[in-house]
């Protein structure tokens, strides 16, 4: 019987041992942005998805507690690599002595909008955890657009001087529509940009824009470059987002490069009398491997009219040709040197050469000069006779 007793308190003894206790720790305050919350009833407060928002706690303990952690955490979320929750490190608590703690979550954008329960708990090594629900309610702010993705082609490597094309997602995570979207890609460090403007995202959808092009500067040095995309909506909101290209350098790009395209002017300047034309020879020669076209874009002027034998023109590589630009003079063209342009474009490079006609006025010949005189003297002799004429009349009137 004794012995029985014994074995009786000894499975009391570890059963009692077994027994954890309720962790003494009290959680004095909870606030979220300086707003206390309330627990376990429905807290006036709205947080919305793709927002950082501070938590902030206010704990005490009338024993001494050692190794305490304290985890703020939103359930109902269905992705394990995003978690809705901060925790502290290990600390300790003296009694009667209260100690504030801050945690920081972040709601993301794809939560659906709904109520939660934040909840607070606190545990140590050997008690119980102690565990303390919030009701919030998280929406979707009014206007807001997220860029979803961008697809870059090519999507690798990138060589410089060729192009870069790419297609930006975006998603309306905001309760309106939006509309007129306007999407740029900027690489700052190469000095290139791209737009495009989507008509309209409705909300909880997800829309992308055209191919947006860019070209990758010749003299791209390799190196991995940041591209900023900006999306601007709803007047004078944006969002923005950043991706890294990789450019190599193109290896045959020289700092000085020779000139494929030479062009020679045979004559700069042309004596030309007023109502007449002149002529300027322009040899142009391909020095590059490749053929290349070239075009000509004579200025027109208000003293002279300025054509070209041909305007375009394709060269095999070492080929040379020559093009005739002729200047027809207007003839009110006052005498002295007036000059036009020819603009001579070869793929991106363009040179401007300039033409310079000295005009003079038609001398006149010693035979016209004589016939003017001529007119003149005669010119004369008329109105001296009548003059004579009128004369003689008034005297006759006198004398009767």
């Amino acid at each position: 019987m004794k012995t029985a007793k014994i074995l009786i308190a000894l499975m009391l003894t570890i059963a009692l041992a077994g027994i954890a206790h309720a962790l003494p720790l009290t959680i004095e305050d909870v606030q979220i942005n300086d707003v206390t919350l309330n627990q376990d009833t429905e807290n006036a407060l709205s947080l919305q998805r793709g927002e950082d928002y501070e938590v902030k706690l206010k704990v005490s303990s009338e024993e001494e507690l050692t190794d305490i952690k304290i985890e703020a955490f939103i359930s109902g979320y269905d992705n394990e690599e995003e978690q809705i929750s901060d925790s502290t490190e290990l600390f300790d608590l003296e009694p009667e002595t209260t100690y504030i703690k801050t945690l920081k979550i972040t709601i993301p954008e794809n939560l659906e909008t709904d109520t939660y329960l934040l909840r607070i708990m606190a545990t140590d090594r050997d008690n119980d955890e102690l565990i303390q629900n919030y009701k919030l309610k998280i929406d979707a702010p009014r206007h807001k657009l997220i860029v979803k993705d961008v697809i870059f082609r090519p999507s690798g490597e990138i060589k410089a001087g060729t192009s870069l094309l790419a297609t930006v997602r975006l998603k309306n995570e905001g309760q309106k529509d939006q509309k007129y979207v306007k999407v740029k890609i900027s690489i700052p460090q190469l000095g290139i940009e791209g737009t495009d403007y989507i008509d309209e995202i409705k909300k909880d959808e997800e829309q992308e824009t055209e191919e947006i092009y860019m070209k990758i500067p010749r003299n791209a040095e390799t190196g991995t470059y940041e591209a900023k995309i900006t999306a601007k909506y709803s007047e004078y909101k944006t969002t923005s987002s950043t991706y890294t290209i990789k450019v190599r350098a193109d290896e045959e790009y020289t700092e000085n490069p020779q000139p494929e395209i030479i062009i020679t002017q045979l004559t700069q300047e042309e004596p030309v009398k007023a109502g007449e034309t002149a002529t300027y020879p322009i040899a142009i020669t391909n020095q590059g491997k490749n053929s290349r076209a070239v075009a000509l874009i004579p200025q027109q002027t208000d003293w002279a009219e300025t054509t070209l034998s041909e305007s375009t023109i394709v060269l095999q590589p070492e080929q040379t040709q020559t093009t005739i630009a002729t200047i027809k003079v207007k003839k009110d063209t006052p005498a002295g040197k007036h000059a036009t342009s020819i603009t001579i474009i070869a793929g991106e490079n363009q040179k401007q050469i300039t033409l310079t006609a000295n005009v003079t006025k038609e001398e006149k010949s010693l035979k016209g000069i004589l016939e003017t005189a001529l007119i003149i003297f005669i010119i004369l002799l008329v109105v001296l006779g009548i003059a004579m004429g009128v004369t003689k009349l008034q005297k006759k009137e006198d004398y009767y």
